[in-house]
């Protein structure tokens, strides 16, 4: 009796391993298998995509320069730095960058490289100084209505509402005439590697 049970306990677990590999061949593991292919050969399509290869960092840092160039900036210094950050099918390669300019157009070098369809270079641990020494006022314009709340608060004294206004003038006539000092590092991101599925893009993106 105990012999039966035994052969019959075999005779099931070979039943189910027979199951298993038949599901293997059927059409729907089959298909659910190239679905999954297809979507891991997208992810490591995109991933190569928005990462150059190493042997591309130099038209990467190009890229780099070429932005600060169309946004007006001066650009001082661009020094590699040794330490790097690794991840899963990506390295990412520092720079430290010292650029000269307004605020908007170090706005507009940020807008730049965080543009749609660029390689993927992320920008931080950003510190901004002030290059003049003049008295805030007196870079900005004396005119339009900045000069008449001016003028207003000379004779009278401004509103509540009118200081706002002047802060607000006044900020972007300055952010328009004064120089400033930008420091801050460029991690640049290269392709080492197909990346594992699901695995997340570089940080900063």
């Amino acid at each position: 009796t105990d012999e039966i049970v035994n052969q019959n306990k075999k005779y099931k677990g070979v039943a189910n391993e027979i199951a298993q590999l038949k599901e293997y061949d059927s059409q729907e593991f089959k298909t659910r298998m190239e679905q999954e292919r297809a979507e891991a050969e997208r992810r490591r399509a995109a991933y190569a995509r928005i990462l150059p290869r190493e042997e591309e960092l130099p038209d990467l840092i190009s890229s780099i320069k070429a932005d600060a160039d169309g946004a007006g900036l001066i650009v001082s210094k661009m020094e590699p730095v040794k330490q790097r950050e690794e991840g899963e099918g990506y390295r990412g390669i520092p720079f430290n960058l010292e650029v000269t300019g307004s605020y908007y157009q170090f706005l507009s070098f940020l807008q730049a490289v965080a543009a749609p369809g660029k390689r993927l270079i992320n920008i931080k641990d950003i510190n901004i100084s002030i290059t003049s020494g003049q008295a805030m006022e007196s870079v900005a314009g004396d005119v339009g209505l900045l000069r008449i709340l001016k003028e207003r608060e000379r004779e009278r004294g401004l509103t509540p509402s009118e200081k706002f206004v002047k802060s607000v003038l006044l900020f972007e006539e300055i952010a328009r005439h004064v120089l400033l000092k930008a420091d801050f590092v460029a991690m640049a991101y290269v392709y080492t590697g197909a990346a594992p599925s699901g695995s997340p893009t570089p940080a900063g993106r």
